[in-house]
């Protein structure tokens, strides 16, 4: 038995097999609890249908922020909690200072 639509035709509509697993699994389960295919297909069964749904280019997997918009925010962070840090010791220091000076 060849499943059809085959994994090449899949994978153009995903990044990545995982991806493609993904995305099946989630809608696969949204069949199921609905009962409702968007597309015509042969399957009776949700992870059928789900699939022939990703051929289609009905179902889509958004992954929120890239990779590097996640790493830009991390640095934009460290840099916050450097600056921060920074600002606290030079205002430690003047008070070290000041106290010092009103010893003397």
């Amino acid at each position: 038995m060849i499943m059809q639509p085959n994994i090449g035709q899949l994978l153009k509509k995903a990044d990545s097999r995982y991806t493609l697993v993904i995305m099946a699994a989630k809608r696969a389960r949204e069949i199921g609890d609905s009962g409702e295919c968007l597309v015509p297909c042969e399957s009776n069964k949700p992870i059928g249908m789900a699939v022939h749904e990703i051929n289609a280019g009905l179902v889509h997997f958004d992954r929120g922020t890239s990779l590097k918009q996640q790493q830009q925010e991390a640095i934009d962070k460290i840099e916050l909690v450097a600056d921060a840090a920074t600002w606290a010791d030079s205002e430690s220091n003047e008070v070290s200072e000041n106290n010092d000076t009103e010893t003397a």
